[in-house]
């Protein structure tokens, strides 16, 4: 059985895997790939018990962009271990959306993200970075009893961890 999906595709020409071809990838234990819809992760949540390494590396590309919520609905229901989604935006409480996904279960031990989760504006990247990556690191230690593993990066530039 697969246990293995490694995707890239060209940003002009995203990917359109239909979430039925989920259904029966009950073994898969590990999906790298450039996007995934709303629908295409809560396929995954539904369909693949064993995944534990999600990677989505640009996330938000099209209309149906899978949002913090998809993020953590999957780890509810699949024993995630390494999740990175550097491109996942957020709403204003990037610490928030830490909280919500290291408490969402407990297997996961290596997180990677990026300020995007606080959908700042261009002009607070630079002034504000630093006081956001540490309430997110606060808030994964907190959540996960030091657990995780936190990386966060500046609109995908150099990452900090924790």
């Amino acid at each position: 059985e697969l246990r293995m999906i490694h995707l890239e595709c060209h940003p002009a020409h995203p990917m359109d895997l239909n979430a039925s071809v989920f259904a029966n990838l009950t073994k898969l234990t590990s999906v790298i790939v450039e996007d995934l819809s709303s629908t295409q992760l809560a396929a995954i949540a539904e369909h693949c018990p064993c995944l534990e390494t999600l990677s989505i590396r640009c996330a938000n590309s099209h209309e149906q962009s899978s949002t913090v919520e998809d993020v953590v609905n999957v780890l509810r229901n699949c024993p995630i271990q390494t999740l990175a989604v550097p491109k996942l935006q957020g709403t204003e409480r990037g610490d928030i959306h830490i909280r919500e996904m290291c408490e969402a279960n407990d297997t996961l031990v290596t997180l990677k993200v990026s300020l995007l989760l606080w959908k700042l504006s261009d002009s607070y990247y630079s002034y504000m970075s630093e006081e956001k990556i540490e309430l997110m690191k606060i808030e994964a230690f907190s959540a996960s009893s030091g657990r995780i593993r936190l990386r966060v990066s500046r609109k995908g530039g150099e990452n900090k961890r924790s």
